[in-house]
């Protein structure tokens, strides 16, 4: 019962997401000439993926849209993370080593955001952390 509610809840921000994507995209259509440029978890070729420094600099370089991943942790907070599991974008192992897991949802937005998501991309970016949902929000909500 609890996966036939998660996928319900996956299905229902899919939804939700394209539906703003159409409607901006219509819109963004009408105000230019060219393709629409969607910064894939953020500007990730120039920042680690999905963390506030990707989004803040794909709305710096101008980005028409910017392309997340959410999932759920074990206390239900929605992050902005992509893998399932955390091995390859943080340090995850080394903060808790004896976990049997590194799944996203095998844990608390309070252990995850202790984690350091930007070393393993460049050491300028060492500290980087794992953002939420609404903290992708607040850093779009005053652009165009």
């Amino acid at each position: 019962m609890k996966l036939a509610s998660k996928r319900r809840t996956g299905v229902v921000v899919a939804v939700l997401s394209g539906l703003a994507l159409a409607m901006t995209s219509t819109s963004a259509t009408a105000a230019t000439d060219g393709p629409d440029v969607i910064a894939h978890r953020g500007s990730s070729g120039m920042a680690p993926e999905n963390t506030a420094a990707a989004i803040d600099l794909a709305v710096h370089q101008r980005a028409d849209h910017v392309e997340i991943d959410v999932q759920r942790t074990k206390d239900g907070k929605l992050i902005n993370f992509h893998d399932c599991t955390m091995e390859r974008t943080t340090n995850i192992e080394d903060l808790y080593p004896d976990r049997p897991h590194y799944r996203v949802s095998d844990f608390t937005w309070n252990e995850l955001s202790r984690l350091d998501a930007g070393t393993w991309f460049h050491h300028t970016y060492a500290d980087e952390r794992i953002i939420t949902l609404d903290d992708v929000i607040h850093h779009i909500q005053h652009t165009r």
